[in-house]
């Protein structure tokens, strides 16, 4: 498949938001990605969270598959020439895959080859029952706002996010028990508090149209459950 390099350090960006500073398991380090007919899916995870994003591409069709891109693949593609485009085949037995990149980097074309895992050893993609609904634009740019006040000290679970609330017509509101943080927001109808780990995945760090997606998240409620995993596309 071919895929522009302008989106793989895009969603690099995006998907560096979740870290392993010191997870012993390799795999967590890998993203995975899922080619369909219509386009590809990216995604990663640390066990608490699961984000992803995608890229659709009138290239196709592509017959299906699904690898992993070990991060030694991923920082090699970040070095590709802009405008230009990434070719990425996987191939080789079980256990013994291999990813093989071929691109443009400073003028000259460059073919390299990658060991991944097996995509087995990775969790897999929550599934839930539940309902979406989409946040709009303002309404991320106002988290990213009231979050810096949200608690830090672990001890303060309660308090280490943000509350989305319906009161007083949509509000979000975050406290670290000195300061206190609200602003007027268009919240889902059912109150929850969006961790902190969640809240860097989701928050925008200038403006809506600096990021690689919709405008708009995606908030994915799971009943009976306290939060749900960030899931974004």
């Amino acid at each position: 498949m071919n895929i522009p390099s302008d989106h793989i350090r895009e969603s690099s960006k995006l998907l560096s938001r979740i870290r392993h500073p010191r997870t012993t398991l390799p795999v967590l380090t890998h993203i995975l990605a899922t080619l369909d007919a219509t386009g590809i899916t990216l995604a990663i995870t640390d066990l608490d969270r699961w984000l992803e994003t995608r890229l659709d591409t009138t290239s196709g069709p592509y017959e299906p598959e699904i690898f992993l891109i070990p991060p030694e693949a991923m920082r090699a593609m970040k070095q590709a020439d802009k405008l230009t485009d990434i070719k990425i085949t996987c191939k080789g037995p079980s256990k013994r895959r291999e990813l093989r990149l071929v691109m443009v980097c400073g003028g000259i074309s460059v073919e390299s080859r990658y060991p991944t895992l097996e995509v087995s050893e990775l969790p897999s993609r929550p599934v839930m029952d539940s309902e979406e609904i989409q946040i709009p634009a303002r309404t991320m740019e106002s988290l990213a706002i009231v979050a810096d006040c949200a608690s830090n000290v672990a001890t303060r679970y309660v308090l280490n996010g943000v509350l989305f609330t319906p009161e007083d017509g949509g509000r979000l509101v975050a406290t670290d028990g000195r300061r206190l943080a609200s602003a007027p927001a268009e919240v889902p109808p059912i109150p929850f508090i969006l961790p902190n780990q969640t809240v860097i995945c989701w928050r925008i760090p200038t403006s809506p149209a600096a990021m690689p997606m919709s405008a708009c998240r995606r908030w994915t409620r799971r009943n009976g459950s306290r939060s749900a995993p960030a899931t974004t596309s």
